[in-house]
């Protein structure tokens, strides 16, 4: 007797033990998914989220460009910035300047730089692009909003599709930028799909 009660103690203890472990390997799990989640600091998201009240815009969603990513991999992410989350993530090329094909990310605010421009930006309407050759391929407009992007308006850089895919690759991005935002057709239909079910205007903010 005394010894099969000996036996459910250890079982219990190792039951109890084993419930333990699972709960420390569930959390350990969660805690990794959530580290590949979120992309910025809670005080960054909190930040992005305020600006957005207090300029109109819509405060639960924004996207991000990270120009210090490698150009192969998923650098452009639709932001939730009430949980601080990556909704979808795709990517996007820079522009290729004048130092060649697969070059690495240059900034300028200049026309005819073919850079991109880091800042915050306002997405636009929705039209075509104004290019004979590409008179059919739909863009969205993007308006500069600070000092290092004052003339994105003015050099024609919108959001259109353009890469080959969207997904993370061991290449570049293919050299199709001259300073627009030229993602794949699927993360360009999900920006547009959010601009046009959005009352307020969607912000993209693209940093280095």
């Amino acid at each position: 007797m005394k010894i099969h009660l000996i036996f459910i103690l250890l079982f219990m203890v190792s039951c109890s033990n084993g419930h333990n472990i699972i709960e420390d390997m569930n959390t350990e799990i969660k805690d990794e998914r959530t580290e590949k989640e979120s992309h910025i600091s809670k005080e960054d998201c909190n930040k992005l989220k305020e600006y957005c009240l207090r300029k109109g815009f819509n405060p639960d969603v924004c996207i991000l460009v990270d120009f210090s990513e490698y150009s192969g991999n998923e650098r452009l992410y639709i932001y939730n910035l009430n949980q601080n989350y990556i909704e979808e993530s795709g990517r996007v090329a820079h522009g290729i300047g004048k130092k060649g094909l697969f070059s690495k990310a240059s900034f300028s605010n200049v026309p005819e730089s073919w850079e991109s421009s880091l800042g915050r930006y306002k997405i636009g309407r929705l039209r075509t692009l104004n290019i004979p050759e590409f008179n059919n391929v739909p863009c969205l407009e993007v308006h500069g909003l600070d000092p290092t992007n004052s003339n994105a308006h003015k050099r024609g850089i919108v959001i259109h599709p353009g890469l080959l895919t969207s997904r993370k690759t061991v290449t570049p991005c293919e050299p199709l930028s001259q300073g627009c935002f030229t993602v794949g057709q699927d993360t360009f239909e999900a920006i547009k799909s959010l601009t046009q079910h959005s009352s307020k205007p969607i912000l993209l903010y693209a940093y280095n």
